[in-house]
């Protein structure tokens, strides 16, 4: 191999794209006593490699903490949909709840001669209604908003726990 091949499957290596045929190329060619002046640091690098011995088990282990990982993953997901479908209930149930209290209001309010509304009067009624359901709607959006801000963070924290893996 020319020096040049070399240095190509060198920057393969470190990118992390060779095959164990390559690497033991690469092994092959700084165990010799004549390598390229430019890669001697790189020899030294392969040949401290080469002395490494991975620990019995090691591989079990990571497979099983990568399997731990990605269950406590899918539970993430259970519980964020879990999150999200109780913070729609609620919202219904503010809705029903709000409905339920004006037509008991209405239904306990003594009856008065009915007189005619002015335009004015009206449209006074029909803001106040339409305010106090835009506040409401707007507790309910905090709520929702919240909920989501959690879960994105909940899973940045994830992901940042699983790229230290």
């Amino acid at each position: 191999m020319t020096v040049n091949d070399i240095k190509s499957m060198l920057d393969r290596y470190y990118g992390g794209y060779t095959t164990e045929a390559e690497e033991k190329a690469l092994l092959d060619y700084f165990s010799q006593n004549e390598v390229d002046e430019e890669l001697l640091s790189d020899k030294e690098m392969f040949m401290q490699l080469a002395d490494v011995k991975v620990p019995d088990g090691l591989e079990r282990r990571l497979c099983d903490m990568i399997d731990e990982q990605a269950a406590k993953s899918r539970g993430d997901v259970i519980g964020r949909r879990l999150r999200k479908s109780l913070t729609w209930v609620s919202a219904a149930a503010a809705c029903a709840l709000i409905v339920f209290g004006a037509t008991t209001y209405h239904n306990t309010v003594p009856a008065e001669p009915q007189s005619e509304m002015t335009p004015e009067e009206a449209y006074a009624h029909t803001k106040m209604a339409l305010t106090l359901l835009s506040t409401n709607l707007q507790k309910g959006m905090a709520g929702i908003e919240t909920a989501e801000k959690t879960t994105c963070d909940a899973t940045e924290l994830l992901y940042e726990e699983l790229n230290k893996i």
